[in-house]
This record gives structure tokens, sequence and C-alpha cells, in this order.
């Protein structure tokens, strides 16, 4: 099986290299995944059992798909966030926080490749002279590649040594030029990524005290030892919870019936800029939600818990979360109307899925109060949550949807045609306006939001998306087919066809 693996890690890396050199990451990256997902179901399917590692093939495999399907920025970095967390869940299928995957997913960087190195020759016959070839090959080639590395370095920082290190190199060249030549350096590091890659993940290893880190993190507190019911510093700190609690709801409860009297139903826009009701308040807001959880975990991180008659302060502190949420909702809504009066925005998008992990992460202490969870529990829902949300945020083609939407909306929410000129190309059949159309939104917007001296022309604005699309059209005829993505192809055929 060690064999089958070492040759397996060498075709993928081989196909990986096929894939990828000298091409732009496409349905390539889709068809690299399948095989490497084919390769962990084949030599490590105990480990399937695992719910994280089954979470974070799906993510890798999911993103993978809309890399294909629309090629953001954002699912390629998830993509390979993806494959990061599934490296370190692979090697201690065991954890079950991405925080313990993480620290995982480090020790596996080096430990995979300590394990490859091991494995890759074998302790019997070490006679054979392909085996001293290959055990002088791995101690060679690291301190040559390092000697070169520093060679460079003092090169450029001396001039007297650039001089030497130029002889030197010179001299092994005309020993090795002509082998040199025949090596594609930029293809053997796609080769040598590809073999990173597939050796992080099929050689998945970790160490013990990682593997153990969380068997004494329990889901649920332990009751404390000789917790004396009758301690006076416990009884104060009891008092000034119920105090704390009691005035914060009192101070929260106002701030909710006036966000709600002004911003749910009372809010009318004055032709002013949203900038200041949106950001600023709603960060404030974050800010306050956020140390409003951290102080329900300080006074219930233990004994407290398990008072006698605490039921009022369970109360106090239940209303104070469902307090939070509806001010997270109150966030919400002010992004609404910022939304409403000024369009689309990456930002504004992202506070959306900010608040849901803020709302999950408000229910998760919710339950924390009530069923006596620890704060490992809390680490453990929330990390999934937050990369669950991450990764939606992925399934989307967000460039299209901003172009689309805010056009769409032109004549009742502010257009800011600079921002909307720097969306990925395969927005480009919705950025693609009549400059007719583009004045008469200039002009509305002058009358409705004043007169902006810095706001791109709709004569500059339609200039520039004509270059792009001349440009877009004359870069996709090259493209490979590796290189296909399902926006991009229809981007290409609708800008045809206008």
């Amino acid at each position: 099986m060690k064999f089958s693996r070492h040759l397996i890690a060498l075709l993928i890396a081989l196909l990986f290299s096929w894939l990828f050199f000298k091409r732009d990451v496409g349905i390539n990256l889709f068809i690299f995944d399948i095989a490497l997902l084919s390769s962990i179901f084949f030599l490590s399917k105990e480990k399937l059992q695992s719910q994280v590692v089954r979470l974070f093939l799906f993510g890798v495999f999911s993103s993978s798909f809309f890399v294909a399907f629309h090629n953001s920025s954002w699912s390629i970095f998830i993509h390979h966030v993806s494959v990061f967390l599934l490296g370190g869940a692979l090697a201690a299928p065991e954890l079950k926080s991405v925080a313990s995957i993480v620290v995982s997913a480090f020790a596996n960087l080096a430990l995979s490749f300590k394990e490859y190195l091991q494995t890759r020759i074998p302790a019997q016959n070490p006679d054979r002279p392909w085996v001293k070839v290959l055990y002088a090959l791995r101690i060679s080639v690291i301190p040559l590649l390092i000697v070169i590395l520093f060679g460079t370095l003092y090169s450029n920082a001396s001039p007297w040594f650039k001089t030497l290190w130029a002889r030197v190199s010179q001299f092994f060249y005309n020993i090795f030029g002509d082998l040199l030549e025949m090596i594609s350096f930029s293809w053997l590091f796609t080769l040598i990524l590809g073999l990173f890659i597939t050796v992080y993940l099929l050689f998945a290893k970790s160490v013990k005290s990682i593997e153990t880190m969380e068997d004494e993190q329990p889901d649920d507190l332990p009751e404390p030892r000789n917790f004396d019911l009758k301690s006076v510093s416990w009884k104060r700190e009891y008092q000034m919870a119920l105090l704390l609690f009691g005035s914060l709801n009192l101070l929260l409860l106002g701030q909710n019936i006036l966000d709600f009297t002004h911003v749910w139903v009372g809010f009318t826009w004055d032709g002013g800029v949203l900038k200041g009701f949106v950001h600023e308040g709603t960060w404030l807001l974050i800010i306050s939600i956020l140390l409003s959880a951290g102080l329900v975990l300080i006074f219930f991180r233990s004994e407290l818990n398990f008072m006698q008659n605490n039921r009022a302060l369970k109360i106090l502190a239940h209303v104070f979360i469902f307090q939070n949420v509806f001010l997270t909702a109150s966030v919400a809504v002010r992004n609404y109307w910022y939304i409403n009066y000024y369009n689309l925005a990456f930002k504004r998008i992202g506070v959306i899925f900010f608040l849901l992990a803020v709302i999950y992460g408000l229910y998760s202490v919710y339950l924390k109060v009530e069923k006596r969870k620890s704060i490992y529990y809390l680490i453990k829902k929330n990390s999934v949550v937050v990369y669950t949300l991450l990764l939606l945020i992925g399934f989307f083609n967000w460039d299209t949807i901003i172009a689309r939407y805010n056009f769409a909306h032109a004549d009742t929410a502010f257009v800011h045609l600079k921002f909307l000129s720097t969306l990925s190309d395969k927005s480009l059949p919705y950025l693609d306006q009549p400059l007719d159309k583009l004045i008469d939104v200039k002009q509305d917007q002058e009358l409705n939001y004043g007169r902006d001296k810095y706001a791109m022309s709709p004569e500059d604005y339609h200039a520039k998306i004509s270059s792009r699309i001349l440009e877009f059209k004359q870069e996709y005829r090259k493209r490979d087919w590796l290189e296909w993505n399902f926006a991009d192809w229809r981007a290409y055929r609708k800008l045809n066809s206008q």
C-alpha cells in the first residue's frame, strides 16, 4: 500500500503539472480535485467517518465546482483554505473544532513530507544501487537549494561576491548547461507544487499531543468541586451581575426602542450621505454586541451556573441576549436602507453574512447559559458555522449580481460608476450600458444626491468598459480549454451577441 500511495502521489503531481503549467485557474482545478479527492477516498477511506473530514471534503469539492462555474477570487481563496483545513482534518480526524484543526494543519505542513520521505526509501535491501541514489538525492537536494538561496542573497548584497558567484555559476553552467537547457524550471516548480499539495493530503500526519488536545475539553461545564454556596465573594459577584445585567437591559431597551422608531418604521432619508449612519453606527453597535456576549461569558464562566436560586440572573441574561439579537437585526435594517439608496457593494454584502454569524453566536451563548455549555463548545460550534458561511459566500457570482442589481435600480439608488468599472470581466455584459442611459443616470443622481467632483463621468466609464470588452474578447480567444469557466464563457457569448 505504501508503494501505491507514493505512485498515486507522483501521478497526481504529474497531472497537476499538466493541468496548471502556464495556465490560469478554471475547470482544471475541478478536474484536479476530482482526482485528488478520489485518491483520498481510495487510500484513507477510514478517515471519512469523521464529520470534519467530510465537511472539508465537501468544502474543497463545492468550492472547486464554483471556481469552474463563476471563477470568483473569493471561491478560489476559500478553496485553498478548504484544502489547508482538509489536510489538518486528515492528519487528526478525531478533532472537532476548526481552531484545533488549524493547529493540526500547520503541523501537517512539515510532518506530511517527513512521512513521505521516511516511507519513500525502504529500509530493506539498502545495498541496492537505486536505493543509494535516492538516499544521496534526499540528503543533498535540500542543502543544495539552501546554498543557492544564500548565494543569491549574498550576490545581491555585495558587488564583490556577485562577481565571484557569477564565476561559480558559469563554471557549473559549462558542465551542466546542456542538461539545464533541457529542463523547464517553471514546469519543475509546477510539478513540485503539485507534489507538495498531494503529499500534504495523502500523507497527512499528526502527533499524539495534537490528536488528543481536545480529549479533556467537554461540551458541558463540569460542576465545580467544594463550591461554597455561602461564599461572600460569589454572593457579591452574583449581586453585581444582577445589577449589571438589569442596568444594561434598561439601557439596551432604550436603544432598541429608538432604533425601532427611527430605523425600522420611522426612517426617512433627507438626501444626505448614509455612510456615517451605516458605517459608524453599524460598527459601534457590532462592538457593543460582541462586548455584551463577552460579559455573559465572563459571569457564566463557572460557579454562577451552579448557584441555587440563580433563575433571576439567567432570565436577565436571556433577555439581554434577545435584546442583542434585536440590535443585530437593527444593524441589518440599517444595512438595508444603505443598499436601498446606494445599491450593492461587497462590504454591504459582507455585513449580511457577518450578522448571520453574530446571530448564531448569540444563540450559542444562550445555549451556554441555559444548558451550562463550555467555552470549548462555543468555539467548536461557532468555528464550523463561520467556515460554512465563508464557504457559502463563494457559491455566488457577486460581481455579476452587483452589476445587474445596481443598474436595474439606477432610477431609485445611487450608481457608483467608478466602483462598477472595477468589477471582473464576467460582469462586462451587464456593465456595458448605452452612453445616453449613463448620461441620464448621471443627471438624475446630481439632482437627487448632489454633484460629486470625484465621480467618474459617463463618457470615461463608457470608454473604459468598451476598452475592457475589446481586451477581454482578445484574451478569451487565446485561452486553453483547461482554463474554461462558465461565467466567462457566458459573458463572451453575450458580448458577441450584443
